[in-house]
């Protein structure tokens, strides 16, 4: 295995990733949400979301379909297409 650290451009900390094929999400503190589409080699903020994300996520799971299911604080759930 080779690793390498890939920056992610943000100051929030970070709680969870969930990467299906090329597609992924990662969650994080104060509703960061960040998205990548070549599979984490490069991270971009997930802006213009039709959510008002808790203040924390703290999980994110993948399906079928490029669709991602996230957790937060209060007992928040999202289904993310």
């Amino acid at each position: 295995s080779r690793w390498r650290k890939v920056e992610a451009g943000v100051a929030e900390s970070l709680f969870n990733v969930s990467v299906q094929d090329q597609s992924g999400l990662i969650v994080g503190e104060r509703g960061t949400v960040l998205q990548s589409s070549d599979g984490g080699i490069s991270w971009v903020r997930l802006v213009g979301n039709p959510f008002r994300f808790p203040s924390w996520l703290q999980g994110v799971s993948a399906l079928e379909g490029n669709r991602y299911i996230l957790v937060g604080d209060r007992g928040s759930i999202f289904l993310v297409q």
